[in-house]
């Protein structure tokens, strides 16, 4: 029963202790991700880097 009714929060600050800092390890999380993927680009273009420096590949290739 206590599902379908939404947590009622008494202040912001238990509002922010509860849900907030969960948020923060999600972008934490995220920017991980990000420079994972970031890393594995360039080390795929460790040696071949083209001379203009795009890390991406073109569209017209």
């Amino acid at each position: 029963m206590a599902a379908i009714f939404p947590r009622v929060y008494r202040s912001f600050d238990e509002f922010e202790r509860s849900e907030l800092r969960k948020l923060d390890h999600l972008y934490a999380s995220v920017d991980d991700m990000v420079d994972e993927m970031l890393r594995a680009e360039l080390d795929e273009d460790d040696g071949h880097q083209q001379e203009d420096g795009i890390l991406f590949d073109r569209i017209d290739e």
